[in-house]
This record gives C-alpha cells, structure tokens and sequence, in this order.
C-alpha cells in the first residue's frame, strides 16, 4: 500500500511539472517572437541604422536564434531587450516583465501592461538604489530592511559596483550618460537581470557588499509583493526638499500603479515663497489633466505669480517624463507674458536625468526663446532625437516593444549635444539629499544678477563658449532688451579669452560676431587689431587700426599701435 502511495505521489508530481512545461513558450515561439522583434524594428523604426548596422543587428539576432534552445526564460527576454538596446534610442525599448511599483520608476506614460501567462515576472530586490554623484546608495526598501537605508553599494556578489553598472548598460536603451545613470542603478535589483547576465549564480537570494565591510544577502520580492516602502528621508524624518514634496517613498517615484497619473498634483502645482519673493512651478506630466488642463493651470499659475508679484519663477522638470510636446505651448506663452522674464536672471529651469520626451522639447523651447538659467543635471535624452514611440506586443510572449517613429530636431543644428546647456550643473550628491539639500534650489533662491558682463564670464569658466554665446544671443534678439547697448557683454568675454586663456581663435570669432552688431565699438576693434598683428595679419591689422581713427581720429591706442607696426 505505501509502495502504491509513492507511486501516485511521484506520477503527480511529474503531472504537474509536465503541466507547468506546457504553459511555458516553446522554442519556436520564441523564434517567432525574435523574428517579430526585429522586423518591426527594421520596418517600422524611423531611422533604425543611425547608430548600428544592419549588419550587427542580424548577428546578434543570428546568435539568439543559434542558442535560444538552451537559453532560460530569463535569458531570452534579456537578450531581447539587449538587442533593441542596439539603437541606443531611449524610446525605442522593451519592457523587462517587472513591477514598476518595486523599481519607483516608471518610464512610460501609461500602465506597464502585463505579458502573457506564459511568461513569468521578473523578481527585485527590496531595495532601491539611486547613483548619485557620490556614489550608488539604497534610497529606499521595504520597512523590514529600513537598516540599510542610506548605505553605499560597492559590490554585488563580489563584483564591484561599477562593473555591474557597465554590464547590466548593454540591455538599457539610453541615449546619454544621464539616462544611463538614472536606469542602471535601478536595474541593480532585478535580480533576472543580473542572472541572465551572469552576475549571481541563483535567483533565490543576492549578496550585497557595502563601504563599511558589510555583507547582506537578500532573498528577492516577487511582482505580487505588497510590503510597505520607506525612503532615507521620511525613515530619518528630515523635511524633504520641494522638488520631492509629493514623492512616494522614492526619488523617482511621483505616481502608483494603483493610481497612475490621476491625481492633479502627480501632474502639476505650484508653491510661492514670500520670504525669497520666489514663484516655483512643478510640472511632472505634460498631458492635460481631467479637471484642470495645462493651459488653465499655467494661467492661474501666473495670476498668482503676479499678485504676489514673485521676483523670480523656477520651473522644476526633474520628474517629467514627458507627455505631449502640443502642450509645451501653454507653458511657454503663459511664461512670456510675465513682465519680467527678459530680464536675465528672473526665471530658472531645472532639469535631471529624469526630465525626458515632451519635457526635452519644453526645455529646448525654453533654451531657444528666453534668456533663462538651466540648472541641474543633464536631461534623459538628446536634443535631437527619435522619439513618440509606438507599443507593440510580441505575439507569444506579450512582452512590449517600442518603437521610435519620429525625429525631433536640436534647434541649435549641433548634431552631438547630450543635453540642452546648463548655466550651472548642480549635480546630486548623497551628502546633499541625506541632509534634505537641493543645490539646484538654493542656488536659484540664492542668486544675485551682478552685470552681464560679469555673468557672461563666470558662465564660460563653468561650461564651454556655447553656452555663454547663448546669453549674448538672446540679449540681443529679444526685443525687450535688445534696444540696450550690450556691445560690452561679448568684448568682455573675449578680452578674457584672449588675455587670460591665450585663445585668440574664439576671442577672434566673438569680437567679429560683437561687430557685426556694433560695428563703431571702438574696444571691441581695438583688441581684434591686437590679435590680428599678434597672428601677422599686419593687413587686416592696419585696416582695423585706421577704421578706429576714422570712428576716433584721435585715440592714442590705436595711433600708437599703427606706429608700431612696420611699413
């Protein structure tokens, strides 16, 4: 009788193993689910070959086909994300089967839409990790692992933190180092992810070293999971700074699966501060929402401005994902018809590794059309990018593809930008947020316009030429401040240039840009002079000399200079 019992004990188990191999993807179907993959990239991408071959592209696909019979699940869904990453395009993706709950992050603009039963979700660990400028922490985890809150990662599994970043990179669709630094990190607790990659040897539990010596392992937490989240502020009960006001225990996290975008603050508000006299609008979401669109908030928003006659507006992005590029202009005409915004220093924007898609091109509006200050982190995404990605699902499996089908241009015609240019970088650094700082914030309440001549040069020595050419530009193409004498602005940087840094070529091209607006600046052609003798242009040097004596008969400078130069 025992000897009967074994026996059905063990042809049930076999039953239900063999019932739980029928509901997974055959090889086929997973053949079938790669070849649709790719061609919808190949026919349906805008432009599929802008930074990888055809060529590549086939390989990788050829090699998948070649072993998807021994790969896991796992392995296969990683490579395919692996493979679409190829195009280094941030909308062009396919969504890991993970919950976005358990990351903090969500990427897209609707609900992460589940795959097929056959498919199995990916598990996380209950931890989530941010890479700050200091390195990568644990801003936040589950309450029952609230002690790690606040501790530096340095290894996983005993690989140091930063091989991990470099590796887990090649399955990220990013298309700079920004988005790269906000996706790698929280990809860190997927734990099917770093199986796949070969990073841990099992999925049922992940060592994790950090600064202190410390060793933890960690069992993972499955899509399901409903544990209760805390992050490093709230646990430690330090005010968390405006920009995080409506987070929910997360950095990154503005909005719930449960409650995805419903309510009017995950997708706008706004706060003054009569102290600092300051007017800060949040814009997270650039859709219109049910009860308020866009376009009536930012109305309101600047009536308020007005009566309270706010000295300063800042426009945070660091949340927005984007939306609705057709919305962008509700924010830019309600911006500019603020009395105050051509008057440089009155309005900042800051933006982050989190500002993406539509908020990319709100930016890029702003940049090109008002004489504002960036301030922050780079952006997510390239000025000049592929974007307004459509949803397809792969017809087994049901995993999301995207894919990018239009092309968004950088109005500055630079092909590489990384990011629209920031006035002053301000990145985040653990030091800072365990405190509740936002240097961002602070430099902007903070701020003191000086003189733009001043401003121009401490704005160079920050970033690059580029960028302090854009203050003269919009000085002298708006029409507010245009009617100014701002002939000393762009002479000032080149006299820095060239006297201090010995870089003649852009002093040179300044000075000429400077002149064909102020053609009788009489400093601004006596230092193109200096620097064309200085190079041996002795005749274009005379001829400078003797359009100052027309223009001053009488300076001595340019006398003198003229005298030295040889017949």
């Amino acid at each position: 009788m025992k000897k009967l019992f074994f026996l059905l004990f063990v042809f049930s188990l076999n039953l239900i193993s063999a019932q739980s191999d029928s509901n997974q993807l055959s090889t086929q179907q997973w053949t079938e689910d790669l070849d649709y993959l790719v061609n919808i990239i190949k026919t349906r991408h805008l432009k599929p070959y802008t930074t990888v071959s055809e060529q590549t592209l086939d390989s990788l696909k050829n090699d998948i086909k070649q072993n998807i019979e021994t790969y896991s699940e796992e392995k296969i869904i990683s490579e395919f994300s692996k493979l679409t990453a190829l195009l280094k395009w941030g909308h062009t993706r396919l969504s890991l089967p993970v919950n976005n709950d358990h990351l903090g992050l969500y990427l897209g603009h609707r609900r992460e839409e589940k795959p097929n039963e056959a498919v199995s979700m990916f598990s996380v660990l209950p931890l989530r990790f941010v890479k700050f400028s200091d390195g990568v922490y644990v801003e936040s985890t589950t309450t029952n692992n609230a002690r790690l809150l606040g501790k530096k990662l340095t290894h996983i599994n005993g690989h140091p933190v930063d091989e991990v970043l470099k590796r887990l990179s090649l399955y990220i669709s990013h298309e700079n180092t920004s988005a790269l630094d906000l996706l790698s990190a929280s990809y860190l607790s997927i734990v099917e992810l770093l199986y796949a990659e070969g990073l841990i040897q099992s999925k049922s539990s992940v060592r994790l070293t950090f600064d202190s010596g410390e060793e933890v392992t960690l069992k993972p937490i499955k899509y399901n999971d409903n544990s209760v989240w805390v992050d490093y502020l709230t646990h430690n009960r330090i005010t968390k700074p405006l920009w995080l006001k409506n987070t929910d225990n997360g950095i990154w996290k503005v909005v719930t699966n449960d409650k995805f975008y419903t309510e009017e603050d995950q997708y706008y508000w706004y706060d003054f501060n009569p102290e600092n006299k300051f007017f800060y609008i949040k814009i997270n979401y650039l859709f219109h929402h049910p009860d308020k669109s866009i376009a009536v908030f930012m109305n309101e928003a600047m009536k308020v401005a007005a009566e309270k006659d706010a000295e300063k507006i800042i426009l945070d992005l660091r949340h927005n994902r984007g939306g609705s590029g057709d919305v962008n202009r509700a924010v830019r005409l309600a911006l500019q018809r603020w009395p105050k915004i051509s008057t440089f220093g009155n309005v900042f924007v800051i933006v982050g590794r989190h500002s993406y898609s539509a908020a990319i091109l709100l930016a890029l509006d702003m940049e090109r059309n008002f004489n504002v200050i960036f301030l922050g982190e780079e952006m997510g995404g390239r000025p000049g990018h592929i974007g307004d990605s459509q949803r397809y699902r792969l017809p087994h499996s049901g995993l999301t593809l995207r894919i990018s089908v239009k092309e968004h241009h950088d109005w500055t015609g630079l092909p590489d930008r990384s990011s629209t240019w920031l006035h002053y970088k301000t990145p985040m650094s653990f030091k800072d947020y365990k405190q509740g700082i936002d240097r961002a914030m602070d430099f902007a309440v903070n701020y003191r316009f000086k003189d733009v001549k001043t401003e121009i040069i401490n704005i160079y020595k920050n970033t690059d030429i580029n960028v302090a050419l854009l203050v003269f530009y919009h000085l002298l193409t708006d029409p507010a401040s245009a009617v100014e004498d701002h002939s000393e602005v762009a002479y000032s940087l080149a006299k820095y240039l060239y006297k201090e840094e010995d870089n003649s070529r852009f002093a040179l091209a300044l000075l000429q840009y400077n002149l064909e607006y102020y053609p009788k600046h009489v400093p601004s052609l006596l230092q193109l002079a200096e620097i064309q003798l200085a190079s041996e242009n002795t005749k274009e040097g005379k001829e400078t000399l003797h359009k100052i004596l027309a223009i001053e008969p009488g300076n001595a400078a340019a006398k003198a200079m003229l005298k030295s130069v040889p017949e």
